[in-house]
């Protein structure tokens, strides 16, 4: 909210500092958006893939189907 003025600006010198608000401006939207959604989103991803991962080493386990089965050998 503080770089909004000198984004917004027309003074002099403005030519030079407006743009840089302008980036502050933007990487600090962009920033909030990633911390927000994008993380929680791929963290939820990865446990999702995780708990499918051990559900199936589960049920495998319960059935004697793997390696470990010496049927299997």
């Amino acid at each position: 909210l503080a770089m909004l003025p000198l984004a917004l600006s027309s003074g002099s010198g403005s030519e030079i500092w407006s743009p840089m608000g302008i980036a502050v401006i933007g990487g600090l939207i962009f920033s909030t958006i990633v911390t927000l959604v994008l993380v929680p989103v791929v963290y939820h991803m990865m446990v999702r893939k995780s708990d499918q991962r051990k559900a199936k080493l589960d049920f495998d386990f319960m059935n004697g189907i793997g390696e470990g089965n010496p049927e299997n050998n």
